[in-house]
């Protein structure tokens, strides 16, 4: 098995143990609540969060025969936002990740050519929840806009450098190497579980479906998302 094959294996295996995990602690933290759930105390409240999510492979077929698999692998979020009520909250995330991939390219003349790499992406959006009970434990439904910025780490120039005088350090040189890189929108859905534990702190499971309208692709690439949230709530 390849490296990269190997480093995917052991990542399934680790998302797999933690959303296992994280949703085993959501189903044990509801059979703590008495029968009917304890009210939640969200409304008015602001409320920060760190996840760790996992992306589904996807393969994007482009124009011209050229294609992409994109491997899965971890990632991680930051977000904050405010619930106007005890459903509905509108949270800002900011999210990043790193994924191996295979290609393949048609040269012009050639033919095919097959060659891998790292995509780099990032994505600032806005995320829209509504949760269906105004409990402690609740289902609840998102959908999310926003821009995801794509990093190919494909060289779209020759690399350059630049050297001063530092006041501190001395002479100092550092290099730049140019990628093919774009930002593109993105816009998705999910479903999950809420429990609040006590006044401040709350967990989440989300399972979720994420669009990215990338340009010159034959289809738009959607990839399906398992998430864990740990947020706190603070007063407004």
């Amino acid at each position: 098995m390849s490296s990269i094959g190997t480093r995917n294996h052991v990542m399934n295996c680790k998302a797999g143990l933690l959303f296992v995990i994280g949703f085993a602690l959501l189903a044990g933290s509801s059979a703590c609540l008495a029968e009917g759930g304890s009210a939640s105390h969200r409304k008015g409240q602001w409320q920060g969060l760190i996840s760790t999510n996992y992306v589904n492979s996807d393969t994007i077929d482009f124009g011209g025969g050229a294609s992409a698999d994109i491997n899965g692998d971890m990632g991680w979020l930051f977000g904050f936002g405010y619930n106007f009520d005890e459903h509905l909250a509108l949270d800002f995330e900011i999210s990043w990740n790193s994924v191996s991939y295979t290609a393949t390219r048609v040269l012009d003349p050639g033919g095919p050519e097959q060659f891998g790499g790292w995509l780099d992406t990032s994505s600032t959006r806005f995320n829209l929840t509504y949760n269906f009970m105004a409990k402690a434990l609740t289902p609840f439904i998102s959908a999310n806009i926003g821009w995801a910025w794509i990093d190919s780490n494909i060289p779209s120039g020759p690399p350059s450098s630049t050297c001063w005088w530092d006041p501190w350090w001395g002479y100092i040189c550092s290099g730049y190497q140019p990628t093919y890189s774009r930002t593109e929108f993105t816009y998705g859905a999910g479903l999950g579980l809420r429990f609040d534990l006590g006044n401040n702190v709350f967990l989440r499971g989300i399972i979720g479906q994420q669009w990215i309208d990338v340009s010159n692709a034959s289809s738009t690439p959607d990839f399906t998302m398992y998430r864990f949230d740990f947020g706190f709530l603070f007063g407004s």
